[in-house]
């Protein structure tokens, strides 16, 4: 097993080959030379002074690379959303580490000559309930990149480098104490920004950090979540709690039935959001193969993902007339699918779990097989704060939904304490850190 041990942590860099850009005089002679002069108006003085300003604008920006990869969905997620919403003031760049910077070194792409990645092997064992291996493979990369830290660090140093860059933020685990050591030796800004509520494998190479160009932020300040860092004896001003980067739609307030109305949703039943996550999971089959005997009418939203294989296996299930479906692929409008549902059954993802939180949405979550390790503290999580429950038996999801919707005053106590929490607004909280990490 020493080689599938290997296969998912790819952590050595490829540096993708980058076009240099021809500069502005080289431009200029070439088109003075070949066109004559009275075909090139000058501009007025207005318009010189537009395109100067302009400029400075573009100049004056800081540029941000954002460390992501797609091993699942949340950190693309998160990435984008930082892109989104800080690209008018500073010039963001997301990289894939998997693909820009460890491509060369990927034993999975050297053993399928190229074809597929370490990513691809992890999110075909989360799309086929295979979390066991996942987890093996993954606590395996772990180690390995501590151990190979020294290497990966100068990787990482000659990529930033060669970016210019001025600061760097990271979305992703187990790469940050390479990063962390990178970002010191360059004397850029480093900020690790934690999407799990277990952040353990966030901090992997990391032990009282004492830069200070450093920041990690949390998605929630709780008590049972800040142990698990503690080991790491990391200094208080370098903590800070800001929640979770979300898409602004979450945000937004919805006309319900104006989104029943797109959807094709019939008015007047209970609305079940079946989920399990960007990347899509089997489990979502056997969940409403066991949802169709239900006795009460519902309507299930089945939201597939990426795993649009599923499609075909799913509509060959079939309901009986008071069970209801709508079968999406991945969309970008989970906001709206979240606000018109009564309850979502889904994976621990945090950024499922954190969009649901943010529409407090009550919770039944996915707990019949494993999950990645650094998921079970989102099923503990969500218990000890009545969010909602686990399912750890597929036959009692029922039982569990029946219970649920026909006493609505649980649901209501549920969106009660949910809307209670403190969830916090990721980028008013990040603006001014990050402002302030530019300054140092």
């Amino acid at each position: 097993m020493k080689h599938s041990f290997l296969l998912f942590l790819s952590l050595t860099l490829f540096f993708s080959l980058e076009s240099n850009p021809i500069p502005d005089n080289h431009i200029s002679t070439s088109l003075s030379s070949s066109l004559p002069s009275s075909s090139l108006p000058l501009p007025s003085l207005e318009e010189s002074e537009k395109v100067k300003k302009c400029t400075e604008h573009v100049d004056s920006k800081k540029k941000c690379l954002v460390f992501k990869c797609d091993g699942g969905s949340a950190h693309d997620s998160a990435a984008r959303a930082i892109k989104a919403n800080f690209s008018d003031d500073y010039e963001i760049v997301v990289i894939n580490i998997f693909e820009e910077v460890v491509r060369s070194v990927d034993p999975v792409r050297l053993i399928t000559f190229r074809k597929y990645s370490g990513e691809d092997l992890f999110n075909f064992c989360i799309q086929n309930e295979l979390a066991w291996f996942a987890n093996y493979l993954w606590d395996a990369g772990a180690w390995c990149i501590r151990k190979q830290q020294r290497r990966i660090e100068s990787l990482f140093y000659n990529f930033i480098k060669k970016e210019s860059a001025d600061c760097v933020i990271s979305v992703i685990p187990i790469f940050n104490g390479a990063l962390l050591q990178a970002a010191q030796k360059l004397q850029l800004p480093f900020l690790m920004v934690t999407i799990d509520l277990d952040t353990t494998y966030f901090f992997n190479g990391i032990c009282e950090p004492a830069y200070e160009k450093f920041l990690c932020t949390f998605i929630f300040d709780d008590p049972l979540l800040n142990k698990k860092v503690e080991p790491v004896k990391i200094p208080e001003y370098q903590k800070k709690v800001v929640g979770f980067p979300i898409q602004p739609q979450f945000f937004e307030i919805k006309n319900k039935k104006s989104i029943k109305e797109q959807f094709n949703i019939p008015a007047g039943k209970p609305i079940i959001l079946l989920m399990m996550g960007g990347i899509g999971s089997a489990a979502s089959y056997y969940y409403l193969k066991e949802i169709s005997k239900i006795t009460l009418p519902v309507h299930v939203i089945i939201c597939l993902g990426k795993n649009e294989k599923l499609r075909k296996k799913i509509e060959k299930i079939v309901l009986p007339s008071h069970v209801t479906s709508t079968v999406i692929g991945f969309t970008n409008r989970v906001s709206d699918l979240m606000a018109i549902s009564d309850i979502l059954i889904t994976k621990p993802g945090p950024t499922t779990i954190c969009e649901a939180l943010q529409l407090n949405l009550p919770l039944l979550l996915h707990k019949t097989t494993k999950c990645a390790p650094w998921e079970y503290e989102t099923y503990e999580f969500v218990e000890r704060n009545h969010f909602g429950m686990c399912i750890t038996d597929l036959k009692k999801v029922n039982e569990c939904l029946i219970d649920y919707l026909t006493h609505k005053e649980k649901l209501l106590e549920i969106r009660k304490a949910i809307a209670a929490y403190p969830k916090g607004n990721f980028f008013m909280s990040l603006r001014p850190l990050l402002e302030e990490l530019l300054t140092l």
